[in-house]
């Protein structure tokens, strides 16, 4: 495995700014290194419509929010909820430090506070 397909996210990245249209967002943070990430999605009957993100962080954690958004457009809401930090690890192709793994799994922990609050709604 190589890391090409998760530095092309993070130099070209897919939907990376604000989204104006978001209905749901959340931020999370890691204190021991500093990446925050800020995710934005747009949920129409029970779908992910787009999802957005920002962030302050790492290649790695940035990378790993683009392929994030990526995937999870277009998804039921539910079953992207089920989707485990080891699956999420396996979609990015690539093998990472333990210590990395935190910063990769960082967008997913955005995105699992999100819809874990849906039902709040």
């Amino acid at each position: 495995m190589d890391a090409d397909r998760l530095m092309d996210h993070f130099e070209t990245p897919y939907h990376r700014g604000s989204f104006l249209q978001a209905t749901h967002n959340a931020e999370v943070c890691n204190p021991a290194c500093g990446d925050s990430v800020t995710l934005q999605i747009s949920v129409k009957a029970s779908m992910i419509d787009e999802a957005w993100f920002q962030a302050r962080a790492c290649f790695v954690c940035a990378g790993a929010a683009s392929i994030l958004c990526q995937l999870a457009e277009g998804q039921r809401a539910e079953q992207i909820a089920h989707l485990s930090g080891e699956e999420f690890l396996k979609e990015i192709g690539f093998s990472l430090t333990p210590r990395r793994q935190q910063c990769a799994l960082l967008p997913l922990q955005a995105l699992k506070t999100i819809l874990y609050n849906l039902g709040d709604d």
